[in-house]
């Protein structure tokens, strides 16, 4: 789906995911870029920072793949948060009908004015920071941490 062989092959790894030991080697390789008897030292680190990367672009291809196809009249938003260094990632998918349209326009209004001024990072921090929160108290199975 997202044209990026590698990121692919990593997803369907993970697909075929069995918790032995050539299972995870091969992970391993495949974001080390050679197989785990050839590698040194300094693979071992790469490797697991690797898998951090891929395992981000993978989460943000899921996210973008949940937004795709919705129909007409609806607005899809997929949000994924990860914060204070955990490895927890909240994910919520969800639509918004043309009606409740002018109300999200008028909220984002006055976040926009709150945060006249402040650095772009800042603000997106701040709503990462109220999304999560938002994620985490609701109860609809919608909601869920990755």
């Amino acid at each position: 789906m997202t044209g990026d062989l590698r990121l692919e092959a990593f997803a369907n790894r993970l697909l075929s995911y069995h918790s032995d030991v050539s299972t995870i080697e091969g992970i391993a390789s495949l974001a080390a870029n050679k197989p785990a008897r050839d590698w040194s030292d300094n693979d071992f680190d790469a490797a697991l920072l690797e898998l951090t990367v891929l395992a981000h672009r993978f989460h943000r291809a899921e996210a973008f793949a949940r937004v795709k196809g919705r129909p007409n009249g609806r607005h899809a938003i997929s949000i994924v948060v990860g914060l204070d260094r955990t490895p927890r990632l909240l994910s919520r998918d969800f639509e918004i009908t043309e009606r409740d349209r002018r109300e999200v326009l008028d909220i984002a209004r006055q976040i926009s004015r709150l945060g006249r001024g402040a650095k772009t990072e800042v603000v997106l921090a701040a709503l990462a920071q109220v999304g999560s929160e938002l994620i985490s108290s609701e109860l609809e199975p919608t909601a869920k941490a990755i």
